[in-house]
């Protein structure tokens, strides 16, 4: 009954957002403005007519900070735009934590919406590109993928403590958000060990080194854990699943979707794949939202001096109708798992007729 009164709400943002962001690519931040503060005015008014306990006001707090500042993290790490990222935590707001029937993580239900989200564009880039996509691409994404699966799986094992500790159990609660957890946790981890290690200047240090560290710690103060079959199956599987769908399927589509375009005809918000370019003096890499203006006059003056007539472009996919129906789903059906399982016993279902 609580998220009746947050419904008209999130379908007016789920489709102005999802209007705006196909056609001009971009989502204002009076819409997400509004929906936040709509959403403190309905826990006012829902906790003054005591339709909202103060303890389950207190829990949607929570999710909107811990909503904010993950949010802000994957804009930092150059997952999504500013405007994704805040459109999230509009989301976040908008549905109150005592919705979520079984969330993942108590203290974040909101990340079952996020997966949910990733999982659906992650669909929808496979969609549009399956057919496509040269066979030669596919044999060199998978075969740098098996070169790499052992350094991964390493990886992996080295934040599996860390995974563990925010609630990551192969052996209890929902296999399908412990392998995404995982992944999620060792995506995160690799970018700040990487990232940190660039801005210190640290050449000698590899992230393989700080992994093998961890390791050593782990096996020190938690042996027995890392003895556990569930424990040792579940690395293998979510290495196996990080390297050879998401990292090998990331590759494929990514290079699929890269086109050259004449370098007159580069605008704002284009995200230039050209390694190249990027060596020209002052010149940085183009953030999630694309190149600035001045960088496209940098890269234009580079392109002039070197004769380069075309540069390659990234083809970048609106997401604010992805995270809508990400959104749908969590309302519906909790979490995109619960989906899959229905979908697959309607199958079943149909196939035993015929």
């Amino acid at each position: 009954m609580l998220a009746y009164y947050f419904i008209p709400a999130i379908i007016f943002l789920g489709v102005i957002t999802s209007y705006e962001d196909i056609k001009s690519g971009k989502i204002r931040n009076k819409w997400v403005l509004g929906a936040v503060a709509f959403s403190f005015a309905a826990y006012l008014f829902l906790f003054l007519g005591k339709n909202i306990t103060l303890n389950e006001v207190y829990l949607s707090l929570i999710n909107f900070a811990i909503a904010i500042a993950f949010s802000f993290l994957l804009w930092n790490f150059k997952f999504w735009s500013a405007g994704d990222g805040k459109l999230f935590i509009a989301y976040s707001a908008l549905i109150p934590a005592a919705v979520y029937p079984a969330p993942f993580i108590s203290f974040f239900p909101a990340f079952d919406m996020f997966v949910n989200v990733v999982v659906l564009f992650f669909i929808y880039l496979i969609a549009k590109n399956i057919f496509i996509i040269p066979p030669k691409t596919i044999k060199k994404a998978l075969a740098g993928s098996l070169k790499k699966f052992p350094e991964l799986l390493i990886s992996i094992f080295a934040v599996s403590w860390f995974a563990r500790l925010i609630g990551g159990s192969f052996a209890t609660g929902s296999i399908f958000y412990s392998f995404v957890l995982y992944a999620a946790v060792y995506a995160v981890a690799d970018l700040a060990i990487t990232k940190t290690l660039s801005l210190l200047r640290i050449k000698k240090i590899r992230p393989l080194h700080i992994y093998l560290a961890l390791i050593a710690i782990r096996i020190i103060f938690g042996f027995n854990g890392v003895l556990n079959l569930d424990f040792i199956i579940g690395i293998l599987i979510s290495a196996v699943l990080y390297s050879f769908l998401l990292r090998t399927v990331y590759k494929i589509v990514s290079e699929n979707t890269v086109k050259n375009i004449p370098v007159l005809m580069l605008r704002e918000g284009d995200i230039v794949c050209n390694k190249e370019s990027k060596k020209e003096k002052g010149f940085s890499t183009p953030c999630a939202e694309g190149l600035t203006a001045e960088e496209v006059k940098k890269i234009r003056a580079f392109c002039k001096k070197k004769r380069i007539k075309t540069v390659p472009v990234a083809e970048t996919a609106p997401f604010a109708p992805a995270m809508f129906a990400g959104v749908a789903i969590t309302l519906i059906f909790g979490n995109i798992a619960n989906l899959i399982y229905l979908l697959s016993y309607i199958f079943q279902m149909l196939w035993g007729l015929f």
